[in-house]
């Protein structure tokens, strides 16, 4: 657990599935203008920063641009035209100053009582049906350990037999939760207030695309079910302490109180206008914002 000299209020810049690698160099240049301008005190990555290997660079110029700590998770498409082991090989050796990644960074002192913990999860295939599913999802083809499940020809790709496939999108959603709920449990017998950053949404009812809950033939790969799990248990057990979720994937806003003392915010997001949404965090609560907060409330 990593505890800072921690303001009694903190302005987080919180962005999702921003896409760099759409953006082209001038927006790139303007969203990391957006985010230095801010005046957050950290900057939270929640996910499909870019493509692949690139996010290495891109979360890398983020911190030096805006000076500030970043700390990420993994979305589906940093992991893509790349593989689960070598990606987490590589983020493993990640070293500059300022730069974070989750879980590996375990629970973080963002502000005096609030916590911060996250993994990016995983569609677990444990809401909707894959097995009675044909939508097969690029994800399925563009991550290695994704892809070795499905039958190819060429440029044709098959889903033959389903259940190689939601056997393994079970054991990627089983171990995120696993590592989260460890998290989770290490940061509410510290703080009352915790912020836990992640990507695909724990529950169905975040998941929203155009303000409209998902057709059921997608859920598969929109919902983590495990995390969810992990998360209700833990909210369960300790009632005295405040979690709020920040999670992405959809690209559809969305706010679901589960419990209450569990709340997930989703944020809308577009390919190629990345933008950050800003929180405030402090041991009275977490809430996201639409402008910075003023300096003085900030003291």
């Amino acid at each position: 657990m990593r505890r800072t000299e921690a303001p009694s209020t903190a302005l987080l810049a919180w962005a999702s599935d921003i896409h760099l690698d759409h953006a082209g160099p001038a927006r790139m240049r303007a969203f990391l203008a957006e985010l230095a301008a801010a005046g957050a005190d950290r900057v939270l990555l929640g996910g499909d920063i870019s493509l692949g290997p690139r996010v290495l660079d891109d979360v890398q110029a983020i911190a030096q641009a805006t000076g500030r700590p970043v700390h990420f998770v993994m979305g589906n498409h940093d992991y893509w035209d790349w593989s689960v082991d070598a990606a987490r090989a590589a983020l493993a050796k990640l070293r500059g100053p300022g730069v974070a990644w989750l879980p590996a960074s375990g629970c973080v002192e963002v502000a005096e009582g609030v916590g911060l913990v996250g993994h990016g999860g995983w569609g677990d295939a444990r809401h909707g049906d894959l097995l009675a599913s044909d939508v097969i999802l690029n994800d399925y083809i563009h991550i290695a350990e994704l892809a070795e499940t499905i039958v190819h020809h060429g440029n044709d790709w098959y889903l033959e037999d389903q259940a190689p496939l939601v056997a393994r999108l079970r054991a990627l959603g089983e171990e995120a939760a696993a590592g989260l709920e460890a998290d989770l449990h290490t940061a509410a017998s510290l703080y009352t207030q915790v912020v836990v950053l992640t990507h695909v949404p724990p529950f169905p009812e975040a998941a929203l695309r155009d303000g409209r809950p998902l057709p059921a033939a997608w859920l598969h790969g929109y919902v983590c079910g495990a995390t969810g799990q992990a998360l209700e248990r833990t909210a369960r057990s300790r009632r005295g302490t405040m979690f709020t979720v920040l999670c992405g994937h959809t690209h559809g806003e969305a706010t679901a109180w589960i419990r209450p003392n569990l709340v997930v915010h989703n944020s809308d997001a577009a390919y190629g206008q990345p933008r950050c949404r800003l929180v405030e965090a402090s041991r009275a609560g977490v809430t996201v914002v639409d402008a910075p907060v003023d300096a003085a409330v900030r003291a």
